[in-house]
């Protein structure tokens, strides 16, 4: 038969374990989200670049709603790589807004914002939305739920 002492070593054992097991996850958690706000950094500065490459095409040209998902192709030149953007396909149903879009996508678990949305479709804060309208919405991060070229929007 164990003896309280015995126990209450064991038991001290225990939490110092899980003590040294939380302090590492801490300081990974820690690491993670230092990538994560890079990466998000990372992420505005190539829609502000997206973006501004929008506004200096000619008027009459329709604004692409992005490459459909594909893997990146060599380039021979040794140049960077073509940047591969993959998404949702959204038809604009009357009343829509891109705030409200871009909402009803962050809660079905797609991270996206409305400046994204206008960005990855070629439209300034002025444009209103026209119903039949499709809009193109990247998914920058991990989805939750949502299906991916449907056409649909998520489920409130």
């Amino acid at each position: 038969m164990l003896r309280a002492s015995d126990i209450l070593d064991q038991m001290e054992g225990t939490v110092e374990g899980h003590t040294r097991e939380l302090q590492q996850l801490q300081q990974e958690l820690s690491r993670i989200k230092e990538e994560l706000r890079g990466l998000r950094e990372r992420l505005a500065q190539a829609s502000a670049a997206s973006s501004e490459s929008e506004k200096a095409k000619p008027k009459g040209e329709a604004p692409a709603p992005g490459p459909s998902p594909s893997r990146p192709t060599s380039r021979m030149d040794g140049g960077p790589q073509p940047r591969v953007v993959t998404g949702y396909y959204y038809q604009v149903q009357p009343g829509d807004t891109i705030s409200a879009i871009a909402e009803a996508y962050r809660q079905s678990g797609v991270p996206v914002t409305a400046a994204q949305i206008r960005a990855a479709n070629g439209l300034s804060k002025k444009e209103k939305l026209r119903p039949g309208q499709k809009l193109f919405i990247p998914k920058t991060g991990i989805k939750k739920g949502a299906t991916p070229d449907t056409g649909t929007a998520p489920s409130s």
